[in-house]
């Protein structure tokens, strides 16, 4: 069934700082007007409730049960009942805000909020995903770590909000719904096919290192697993004749702030897993300590650790 919204005839300006125009029919409110913050006991019975940066928010066991920092006391959890709207004080910035699909417990780190009129807490957690999105939320907590908030219930209580009729919201939510199961759906297919591509490109790729490119030589065994047969002309050389200077370890040191001026400290953290480096989080060495580690054009660099057989060509001097 496809959901259509009937367009809007006029709008009207608003005062909400990251939403210019509304339907010139739908109110606005403060949050604290519409919404109450709960803080229910614990049950013996109640399992944890996770809220997810994808707007998921369910029992931790339903998602995935490693990877967790357990609480080894639950010091101010709260209850959590199916259908409330959840907001997560440190990552409301990144999307974390949905509607439990269960009852549980949840850390104090959420605000757990219930309507105090009729309202659809579904819709209200597309509005504040939404406000997360423009970077509303992030420009409220410039002097926090980057990448985290503060967007205590305190603070959402302040944010004025739009009001669409009952029956609207609700047919918002529902085309919204419809739309992301069908957009969802098509990047699940295109992940499989991107995987696929990828697999693709790996064994064309081995096939052409370790077998040549024509299929009609003559081939032999090299005793070595990974590899199998090679065409029968070629060498077998173990890597540290072919290089004209021995291997030699990385720097293992504290980088500084980065410089156009000094030498780029290169790190495994900085080197994707298809050889590419990143130019986000740059650091330098100072030029004393860079000196016994300088790269040439076209070395290869080698993860030996962590992300162990990654490799870079490097592709500048310096």
């Amino acid at each position: 069934m496809v959901i259509k919204l009937k367009p809007y005839g006029e709008y009207k300006s608003t005062l909400i700082p990251w939403l210019d125009k509304i339907p010139s029919n739908w109110n606005v409110k403060r949050a604290k007007a519409m919404f109450n913050k709960m803080n229910r006991p614990v049950r013996d019975f109640d399992e944890v409730v996770t809220c997810f940066r994808d707007g998921t928010v369910t029992l931790r066991k339903n998602r995935r049960i490693t990877g967790f920092t357990e609480s080894i006391k639950e010091i101010g959890y709260q209850g959590i009942r199916k259908g409330d709207l959840v907001i997560h004080v440190m990552d409301a910035f990144a999307g974390a805000v949905g509607v439990s699909d269960s009852d549980g417990k949840a850390t104090p780190v959420y605000s757990v909020c219930i309507p105090k009129e009729d309202l659809n807490n579904y819709y209200y957690a597309y509005i504040v995903r939404e406000m997360a999105k423009t970077g509303f939320i992030q420009s409220l907590y410039r002097g926090i770590r980057e990448r985290s908030s503060d967007f205590r219930f305190e603070v959402f209580a302040n944010q004025s909000l739009p009001i669409p009729s009952l029956e609207e919201q609700e047919q918002i939510v529902k085309y919204l719904d419809f739309q992301l199961a069908k957009i969802n759906k098509f990047i699940k297919v295109k992940k499989k096919l991107i995987s696929a591509l990828k697999e693709r490109k790996q064994a064309v790729i081995s096939k052409a290192v370790t077998k040549g490119i024509n299929p009609n030589l003559r081939m032999k065994p090299t005793g070595n697993e990974w590899i199998g047969d090679v065409p029968e002309h070629w060498d077998m050389v173990k890597l540290k004749f072919l290089t004209n200077r021995p291997f030699q370890y990385g720097a293992n040191e504290t980088g500084v702030e980065f410089s156009e001026g000094l030498p780029r400290y290169i790190r495994i953290t900085d080197v994707t897993l298809d050889g590419r480096l990143k130019d986000k989080n740059k650091l330098s060495l100072p030029i004393e300590v860079a000196r016994n580690f300088i790269l040439n054009d076209e070395d290869i660099l080698f993860a030996r650790s962590g992300v162990y057989g990654n490799l870079k060509v490097s592709h500048y001097n310096n």
